[in-house]
């Protein structure tokens, strides 16, 4: 299991880390994903996925958005506009995720 931050829930929780509704911290299922590409993971949790950069996370699903990740991998988009609407958003993530963990101390990492 690896320790991962929420930007999401970061963000719902008004930028409290601690105390707030959602968890920001928490650990994957499992001790691998069911797909990996690179610095890009997607970790089954209950009902969902996570797709992880390193050890944030850039999206949630209902399924493993492997397309989505071999686009981040590469740094090319697909140019559906829906999936290419959800690569801009995993990189804003990314960029969030980055900015949570030095306002908290999160270590980032490969996982």
């Amino acid at each position: 299991m690896a320790k991962i931050l929420n930007p999401f829930a970061y963000r719902l929780n008004g930028n409290k880390a601690k105390g707030g509704q959602y968890n920001v911290i928490y650990e994957t299922i499992g001790n691998r994903p069911v797909y990996r590409n690179g610095d890009y993971s997607v970790w089954k949790a209950v009902s969902y996925y996570d797709t992880c950069w390193k050890n944030i996370i850039i999206t949630q699903t209902t399924g493993a958005p492997k397309e989505l990740v071999d686009a981040m991998a590469t740094g090319v988009p697909l140019t559906d506009s829906v999936s290419f609407h959800h690569y801009n958003r995993m990189r804003e993530a990314i960029n969030d995720g980055k900015r949570y963990a030095k306002e908290i101390g999160f270590d980032i990492t490969n996982i």
